[in-house]
């Protein structure tokens, strides 16, 4: 019997990272590396405790123009449960090569200059056309749980529209309220 946070795993429910909104990028010319300062206070998804650095390590990204940049990302583990956890700047896609600002004007269907071959926007486009219900209801679960209220679904509007109006910057958003809350959910990637 699979029970508690092994449900969330045997689901495809990973809390394996953190993501950030408050940093800085720190290149360093020796070695072409941009190095990810943070300045938010990161927690662990699993416990809610405090995460202090291990180690780092590179992550690839390909920016709008098609370069390939690399990213200096921390690990942190969590003193209470000891998980390590990845921490993501925002413009970063979890398990994607490309970076918001590359995928969310593909979801949008206005982007004509998209570096990514074809199969790869095909992938994207089927992931999202997949996670979308599930992404829909996470977000309405969230702002249940934050507003400690019930949603009239009379009156009920798309959270995800409602995000994709308020312009550029949707999908970083929606995944870092994803991913911080432990709703990311990984097996759709």
């Amino acid at each position: 019997m699979i029970v508690g946070q092994d449900i969330l795993t045997h689901l495809g429910i990973k809390k394996i990272m953190v993501i950030i909104s408050h940093y800085e990028l720190i290149f360093n010319s020796n070695n072409n590396i941009f190095y990810v300062k943070s300045n938010d206070v990161s927690y662990c998804p699993f416990c809610n405790c405090c995460l202090s650095v291990k180690d780092s390590k590179n992550r690839t990204v390909i920016n709008d123009d098609g370069r390939k940049q690399i990213y200096r990302i921390r690990r942190l583990i969590c003193q209470s449960c000891s998980k390590i956890h990845s921490e993501l700047p925002n413009f970063i896609q979890p398990f994607k090569h490309y970076g918001s600002e590359v995928i969310e004007p593909v979801l949008d269907e206005v982007s004509d200059q998209c570096p990514a071959e074809n199969s790869t926007i095909k992938r994207w486009l089927k992931w999202f056309d997949d996670s979308i219900s599930y992404i829909e209801c996470a977000l309405t679960a969230l702002k249940i749980e934050v507003s400690n209220n019930t949603i009239n679904l009379m009156n009920y509007s798309s959270i995800i529209d409602n995000m994709r109006c308020k312009g550029k910057g949707w999908l970083r958003r929606i995944t870092q309220l994803l991913v911080n809350s432990g709703s990311w959910l990984s097996a759709t990637i």
